[in-house]
């Protein structure tokens, strides 16, 4: 009789001791739980079952395992090893998912619990969600790093441009030294020789500056974006170009697959036609140079379009250097080097990404995307 009394006694207990955990797990506002050393769910509270959308029945006595991806539940179990191990707290970041699959950043604190002896009996862990102020740091870790790209190409940039504009006006200068020298001895044969290379200094600064300022417009002043077929766009750079493309008796081809694109038809015209000429200078001595407009498309990935021709192609040694301001790889050759430069800016204004791939003399390929 006295040990059935004792037994009540000590059922009477552990129901009062588990009524009292569960109270206290409840009135944390955040995910709590209990494991033993197994890593078996001992005690949950209101707000696990919530985020989750699990009943206890469907949690204790089981594993991470038994309810959770085998990706989050190998880390789930790593960390209970960890607090086991060492027999200290631990308090980390992690990824797990909420009741509608979503992926959700949680800060968790996982401690060990001890036995009288001081044997670690089991872990005991807390998650607060913390998605939106995890979300707010990624955003601002992305426009600290953005910001710090467009203070180095600030500086690279300033420095390009004072050091291109000096050239003209050294020579400017130079040569109305000269044209003093020319009046005063009545060489007005050479005076007009110089004048002829101020004229073209001039003309070099105009275009440079001009160029310049298209390049600084991109993404600032912007016309208003429509749906247009990419064929159309093809179509006026092809128009914009055809004075160059008769006379280097280029071949162009393609295949419109009607495809539509949403952005400012302006510029977008401006990559087609600087891909398109840029492919017309680097021609070389092709007997039959030909330009291929295309695109590939990709399942649930952005279309890629490309301009690809025949001609001398590009060194890789140059491949890091290819959409560089002022960055002319034969400096022999027409335009001020911004061209590429100005389709970069473009493309990726329309949240685009843009790359090519060549070898010399098997010509290149401009490949780009936009969202």
């Amino acid at each position: 009789m006295q040990d059935v009394t004792e037994q009540k006694i000590a059922e009477e207990k552990l129901k009062e001791t588990l009524l009292q955990q569960a109270a206290i797990l409840d009135n944390i506002p955040d995910a709590a739980w209990l494991k033993d050393k197994q890593g078996k769910y001992i005690a949950i509270n209101e707000q696990f079952c919530k985020l989750f959308a699990l009943a206890p029945k469907d949690i204790v006595g089981k594993t991470d395992a038994d309810f959770f991806p085998l990706g989050l539940a190998s880390g789930y179990l790593k960390g209970d090893k960890e607090v086991i191990t060492s027999k200290q707290r631990i308090k980390f970041e992690e990824k797990t998912k909420d009741k509608d699959g979503n992926l959700i950043w949680v800060e968790t604190i996982k401690t060990p619990i001890f036995s009288a002896t001081g044997e670690v009996v089991g872990t005991t862990g807390i998650s607060r969600e913390i998605t939106d102020r995890k979300n707010a740091e990624i955003e601002r870790e992305k426009l600290i790093t953005e910001l710090e790209n467009k203070n180095t190409e600030l500086e690279r940039f300033t420095y390009t441009v004072s050091h291109d504009l000096k050239a003209p006006l050294v020579t400017i200068g130079g040569f109305l030294n000269y044209l003093k020298q020319d009046a005063k001895s009545g060489n007005f044969e050479k005076f007009d020789k110089d004048v002829a290379r101020i004229q073209h200094s001039v003309t070099k600064m105009e275009t440079l500056l001009k160029d310049l300022l298209e390049l600084l417009r991109v993404g600032r002043i912007m016309n208003e974006p429509m749906q247009i077929k990419f064929a159309e766009i093809v179509r006026e750079a092809l128009s914009l170009t055809e004075g160059n493309i008769r006379a280097k008796n280029v071949e162009i081809k393609f295949v419109d697959k009607g495809h539509e694109v949403f952005g400012d038809k302006t510029r977008l015209v401006e990559v087609l036609q600087n891909l398109i000429e840029n492919g017309i200078k680097f021609m070389g001595d092709q007997p039959k140079p030909v330009i291929q407009i295309g695109s590939i498309s990709q399942a649930e990935r952005p279309i890629i379009f490309f301009v690809k021709d025949n001609g001398i192609g590009i060194d890789p040694r140059f491949a890091d250097r290819i959409f560089g301001l002022f960055n002319k790889l034969d400096i022999n050759s027409t335009g001020t080097g911004i061209g590429l430069t100005l389709v970069k800016r473009i493309i990726e204004v329309h949240g685009g990404k843009i790359w090519f791939e060549s070898q010399p003399n098997e010509g290149s390929t401009f490949y780009f995307t936009l969202a």
